[in-house]
C-alpha cells in the first residue's frame, strides 16, 4: 500500500509534466476553461459545507459530540491546565515546597 506522502509526490511530479506540455498550457490559460474549474470547486466547496451541516444536525438529533465540540472541549481543558499551573507555581515559591509538613507541636 502506497503511503499518501508518496502518492502526493507522485501526483507533484505528474502535475509538474503536464504543465511542460504546450497543449496543457494554453488550456490553463483559457479563461473559460478557468472558470469553469473555478465554478466546481466552488460547488465542490459548497457540497462539503451541506453535508457537514447535515452531519452536525444529525449529530445533536441522536445527543452525539461533534469534532468540534470535542476540539473545543481539549481547548478548554488545556487553558484550564495552564490556568491551574500558573496559579500553582506561586504558591509553591512562596511557602517552600507544599509537599513538606510542617512541624506542629
Amino acid at each position: 500500500m502506497m503511503n499518501t506522502k508518496a502518492l502526493k509526490d507522485a501526483a507533484t511530479r505528474q502535475a509538474f509534466k503536464l504543465m511542460q506540455n504546450p497543449k496543457v498550457m494554453k488550456l490553463v490559460t483559457n479563461p473559460k476553461v478557468m472558470g469553469t474549474v473555478m465554478k466546481a470547486m466552488q460547488a465542490r466547496q459548497k457540497w462539503n459545507a451541506a453535508v457537514e451541516a447535515q452531519v452536525v444536525r444529525i449529530a445533536h438529533r441522536f445527543h452525539l459530540v461533534t469534532e468540534k465540540e470535542v476540539s473545543e472541549l481539549r481547548r478548554t481543558i488545556r487553558e484550564l491546565e495552564r490556568r491551574l499551573e500558573a496559579a500553582s507555581v506561586p504558591s509553591q515559591t512562596l511557602g517552600g515546597s507544599p509537599s513538606q509538613p510542617t512541624a506542629s507541636a
